[in-house]
């Protein structure tokens, strides 16, 4: 018998919360509208917004560097270690190994 792989997953709650602006003039935004009742607990920590899809981007320059670091036969997981040390620690490079090695 094989055991079935147990999936993380996120629940889609949702959430109503959300701000809405409208450009008026080329160099001018005016806000519309503003909901900010959530309908569930918010990130406190900043280490763990990387986990959230709408902060897992890579930047340019650190993406070649990445894809530069692969080519000299450095691994994924090596050159993740590099890049969080830059950053000043794991938990706070903005994205996951994961999004590393998808590049």
């Amino acid at each position: 018998m094989v055991r079935q792989r147990r999936r993380d997953y996120v629940d889609r709650i949702r959430c109503h919360a959300c701000t809405i602006v409208r450009k008026t003039t080329p160099s001018q935004w005016e806000v519309v509208h503003i909901e900010r009742e959530h309908n569930h607990e918010c990130v406190k920590k900043f280490s763990l917004t990387k986990y959230m899809n709408s902060h897992r981007e890579i930047p340019a320059e650190e993406k070649e560097f990445i894809k530069f670091l692969h080519g000299c036969c450095i691994t994924t997981t090596h050159t993740y270690q590099i890049m969080a040390e830059l950053y000043g620690g794991i938990e706070k490079c903005p994205y996951t190994e994961g999004d590393a090695k998808n590049l």
